[in-house]
């Protein structure tokens, strides 16, 4: 149950960072896709997991950081260019898998294998990020500005702080999270698989949004979400009272309840 939070997670703080910054990074799912394409493809080249996972986060984050000075710098609607961005992120998976190994399909080698310690390594990596993400966010001066980019950039703009700079790193920021989050994914599945994410992005996004910014209650909410997710998967060889479409729909009601809750108060 822990692993399988880890990548919502994950995903989720990169999404607070972005949301923080007033730019939701939209782009989230198309990044935690790509990443873990890329570290499949380069693990089976080099034949080292942590190799092609080192690759495949500096590509993407150099992508990301790429794609948001771009958009900044030419003023251009963060919100439509993310959701470009992440059409466009789907699009590279489909070219290169095709590029490197002639199918968009499944893919799935003997040479992409990982240690069986690989879990319990990201389950403590991700710890220590949740913990230096509220460090940066709340103890240092760059994140103080990421969080005032999003409420008050006017007041950065008075005091000569450039808000397009912020808004880079936040996206940048984010998408780092969502790569380890694909990584996560891929390990778990153990092979490629086209669309891996599954939307994982699309309710990382709705997880900050149930935790109000506040870090922790974020992942205390995906973790809720993930809960009652496993619970839907258990619930039918107990009982048949309840119809699929309702037991589907559970985890996503509980997690409109949650919100409700935290808005009211």
């Amino acid at each position: 149950m822990i692993f399988t939070s880890l990548p919502l997670i994950l995903a989720s703080l990169g999404a607070t960072f972005s949301e923080f910054a007033g730019c939701l990074a939209i782009f989230l799912d198309g990044i935690m896709n790509l990443c873990a394409f890329f570290t499949y493809a380069f693990t089976v080249f080099t034949g080292s997991l942590l190799a092609g996972s080192v690759i495949s986060l500096i590509i993407c984050t150099a992508l990301v950081s790429l794609s948001a000075w771009a958009v900044f710098k030419w003023k251009m609607n963060p919100f439509l260019s993310a959701t470009a961005l992440n059409l466009f992120y789907g699009s590279l998976i489909s070219f290169f898998s095709n590029l490197f190994f002639g199918t968009r399909g499944v893919l799935a080698s003997h040479g992409f294998a990982f240690p069986p310690y690989a879990k319990i390594c990201l389950i403590i990596l991700t710890v220590i990020l949740l913990a230096a993400s509220w460090f940066f966010l709340f103890k240092t001066k760059a994140g103080l500005y990421v969080r005032i980019a999003g409420s008050d950039a006017d007041v950065l703009e008075s005091r000569g702080v450039n808000v397009d700079l912020c808004r880079i790193l936040a996206w940048t920021l984010a998408g780092i999270f969502a790569g380890l989050s694909g990584i996560c994914l891929l390990l778990k599945v153990g092979s490629f698989v086209p669309n891996l994410s599954a939307g994982r992005g699309w309710i990382a996004l709705a997880a900050v949004f149930m935790g109000n910014k506040n870090l922790f209650k974020v992942s205390l909410s995906v973790i809720l979400f993930c809960i009652i997710d496993y619970i839907t998967i258990a619930l039918p060889g107990f009982t048949q009272a309840l119809p699929s479409g309702v037991l589907l729909a559970l985890p996503y009601i509980v997690c409109l309840a949650v919100s409700a809750v935290g808005k009211k108060k």
